[in-house]
């Protein structure tokens, strides 16, 4: 039988509500906990049965009192056989790293059921010094660790290890090593050559067959008269005396035959020290290595008698014959100190070359470039002084290639002195003849310093500085001189060019002009700056203002303007420091390429330019 039914029919007697939430991103319940295979979850999430991760699983804040794993974890692997099974198919690592720079431990430690038992861990400490260490006996870092350090060194029952290689402050008495006292206990018998004995095998390897071939003198020095004997050396040593070759006396040391003494080293000199009756003698016999010369420089022929109270040798004598002795007088002729210094008429030299009073040569050079000498009797080329170094006069720091404290002459004449009549004459330049005749006409010239603000360049002539009547200063190449600056008379101070009489402050025979400037071609507001020539020349192209600077009191100047080839330009506005007569500017030619000339004077007293000549159209 068929009914008809409505949608109403099949409807949910009551509304069911979701325990998710859906987002745009993922789902989530946050309301309670959540039981896959159970249906009494005791977490937040619980699974009762295997779990399949394929991407891995990320646990923040996992602590030890609230996260952990029943079972074995495998890494790398899926059937991991231990709590903690690490798989991997090469190198495999367990990294502990710590967020601190230094002054920290990564450790792996170690427990039973109550309390830690040991660590193995790395340490660094605040200086970045770091060191590897086993820790048994709960962690303590004491007699029973094992300490690698970062340079090297380990240590074995001390935590410090200071020698390099290993340290051991523990006996090792199960295989038979005594660190403490110095010795290898329980040593077995040897096998190979190079293997340890006991004493035990020591004293049954000496047979009466061996002890026969051991015989010899008391007092004697015993020594390998074969392969496999031993007898008498030629020292003898008695306890009193050592003899060589004798038995007799003499000395501490005594010697039949001759003596050959020598260092097998051959770099360091030989010395005989001289003892009487037990008390020192300061004199020592030197005998240089061929390396070393112990003050008397290498040679293997060298030799010295050298006082070790005073410092220096009584008699040195070289290859070259060289001998060196004292004088009959309170200071010697020539010592050589141990130092290496020589000195001459001196006991203390204290420089490779020291003389106490006058030394003779025609030339000294340079010891490492012969191309710098002195030759103080040289008169023509080459010069007397040749140096590549700064040259001090006066002054022991020179601070100029030539540094002069104190005055500089030029055949300066005996009877020169200055106005006071003092010989003295400080901080000036001269340039004299030869002599100075009071009276005559020969004069000189100085460079002066009077005061800290002036440099004089002055003349005289008498012989003295500031008395005399000073001498006119020309400047010539030949007899004619180019320019004359007067010294002296009714036009001292003029100055002459092309002539030897101005009349003028300054005269000058011939041209004379001021080189012209050109500013290009103007279209923007321009600057004369009249401190570059009296004479400059513009093309206006544009109509453009003008401002002047830098003028001289008295000074004259010329300004062309020229128009570009378009023309009709003209001067907007010629600044506040120009002034024309009347106050009316000139009216310029328009024209393209005409020229305007215009003359100006600078009036010091109202700080202006003055126009005072217009010449146009050009």
């Amino acid at each position: 039988t068929f009914q008809n039914k409505n949608a109403s029919d099949f409807a949910p007697s009551s509304t069911v509500s979701s325990q998710w939430t859906t987002t745009s991103t993922g789902i989530y319940y946050n309301s309670g906990r959540v039981g896959i295979g159970t249906a009494s979850p005791d977490h937040a999430l619980t699974v009762s049965g295997n779990g399949h991760f394929t991407q891995g699983i990320m646990v923040d804040n996992l602590v030890a009192t609230s996260s952990y794993f029943l079972g074995n974890v495998g890494i790398g692997t899926t059937s991991p056989s231990e709590k903690l099974h690490i798989a991997g198919s090469g190198d495999t690592r367990i990294e502990l790293q710590s967020t601190s720079a230094n002054n920290l431990r990564d450790a792996i430690r170690f427990f039973n059921s109550s309390s830690e038992l040991g660590e193995i861990s790395y340490y660094l400490d605040s200086s970045n010094n770091g060191r590897f260490e086993i820790r048994p006996n709960n962690g303590a870092l004491d007699s029973s660790a094992v300490v690698i350090q970062s340079n090297g060194n380990v240590g074995i029952g001390t935590p410090t290890p200071t020698t390099a290689g290993l340290v051991v402050s523990k006996n090792v008495s199960s295989v038979g090593i005594d660190v403490q006292n110095n010795r290898i206990q329980n040593v077995g018998t040897p096998v190979n050559a190079g293997d340890a004995v006991n004493l035990s095998y020591l004293q049954s390897s000496i047979t009466s067959s061996t002890q026969a071939n051991i015989s010899g003198t008391q007092n004697y020095v015993a020594k390998f008269t074969s392969a496999n004997t031993i007898g008498n050396s030629q020292i003898y040593d008695n306890g009193a005396y050592v003899s060589v070759g004798t038995t007799g006396s003499g000395g501490k040391l005594n010697v039949a035959g001759n003596l050959l003494l020598g260092n097998v080293s051959g770099d360091t000199p030989l010395e005989l020290d001289v003892q009487a009756g037990g008390t020192a003698n300061p004199w020592r016999f030197i005998f240089p290595s061929s390396v070393n010369g112990g003050g008397l420089g290498a040679g293997a022929n060298n030799f010295g008698i050298y006082n070790a109270t005073a410092g220096n040798y009584l008699l040195t004598m070289t290859t070259a014959g060289v001998t060196n002795l004292l004088s009959t007088t309170t200071f010697p002729l020539g010592i050589l100190s141990k130092s290496g210094y020589v000195g001459i008429n001196t006991t203390s030299p204290g420089t490779n070359l020291d003389v106490a009073g006058n030394a003779q040569a025609s030339i000294f050079y340079d010891r490492d470039n012969t191309n710098y000498y002195l030759d103080p009797a040289a008169n023509t080329m080459p010069y007397s002084l040749v140096t590549a170094g700064s040259v001090g006069i006066g002054t022991t720091a020179p601070g100029t290639a030539l540094d002069v404290r104190g005055n500089i002459y030029s055949n300066r004449p005996t009877n020169m002195v200055d106005a006071a009549g003092l010989t003295t004459l400080a901080g000036n330049i001269y340039f004299t003849p030869t002599t100075l005749t009071a009276g005559t006409t020969n004069g000189y010239l100085y460079l002066s310093y009077p005061d800290n603000n002036t440099v004089r360049f002055s003349t005289d002539y008498d012989g003295h500085i500031g008395a005399g009547t000073f001498r006119d200063i020309q400047f010539a190449a030949t007899v004619n001189p180019y320019m004359t600056i007067k010294m002296n008379g009714s036009i001292a101070g003029n100055i002459g060019i092309g002539t030897t009489t101005p009349n003028y402050r300054l005269s000058v025979v011939g041209s004379m002009y001021s080189v012209e400037v050109d500013n290009g071609t103007s279209t923007t507001a321009t600057t004369v700056d009249w401190s570059k020539s009296n004479t400059q020349t513009i093309v206006l192209g544009n109509s453009i203002a003008l401002t002047f600077t830098n003028g001289q009191p008295g000074g004259h100047y010329t300004l062309a303007l020229k128009q570009d080839a378009t023309g009709s330009r003209t001067i907007t506005s010629w600044g506040s420091n120009v002034r024309w007569s009347s106050g009316v500017a000139p009216t310029l030619t328009t024209t393209a390429n005409k020229t305007d000339y215009i003359e100006f004077v600078y009036d010091g007293l109202s700080s202006t330019f003055d126009g005072v000549g217009f010449n146009a159209n050009f």
